[in-house]
């Protein structure tokens, strides 16, 4: 926002819109599985461990080609993915009753997941500051 980039927050969580849209921005009620855009109007998307939330990691190849079918040729994708093995429910910070599905993934494991339509231009692990907790981070561009 501060770039004058027009930012629209997705998520699924009512509460979460509302928060987005006090702060002025257009937050919209949305499933990350069933995103209605507008066709190559976007010029970047950040997708920080959303996709760690799908049901099963075969729904993750859908979402990335929806993706790229709204970025403009050659805008950025970042994602960011949980390191580890397994997926399962786990108590979200440590919040008793908000529990949360989590998918992990080893080191290379991810790539198999990204349609060809993506080239990675960098990817790395990285440490998140709360809680010690691993993250693979990969920034993509759609070719043309």
């Amino acid at each position: 926002m501060e770039r004058d980039y027009r930012v629209i927050p997705i998520d699924l969580n009512q509460e979460m819109v509302a928060q987005f849209r006090a702060k002025g921005l257009d937050a919209q009620l949305m499933d990350l599985e069933d995103l209605r855009l507008e066709a190559a109007a976007f010029d970047g998307i950040w997708c920080h461990t959303a996709l760690i939330h799908l049901e099963e990691k075969g729904r993750i190849r859908p979402v990335l080609e929806r993706f790229a079918v709204l970025l403009k040729d050659g805008a950025p994708l970042f994602v960011a993915v949980r390191e580890g093995e397994g997926e399962r429910w786990e108590r979200y910070h440590d919040r008793p009753g908000t529990e949360r599905w989590f998918l992990y993934f080893r080191e290379g494991e991810f790539e198999r997941y990204i349609p060809p339509i993506f080239r990675i231009e960098e990817s790395h692990p990285s440490e998140f500051e709360s809680g010690g907790r691993r993250f693979l981070n990969y920034r993509m561009v759609r070719d043309k």
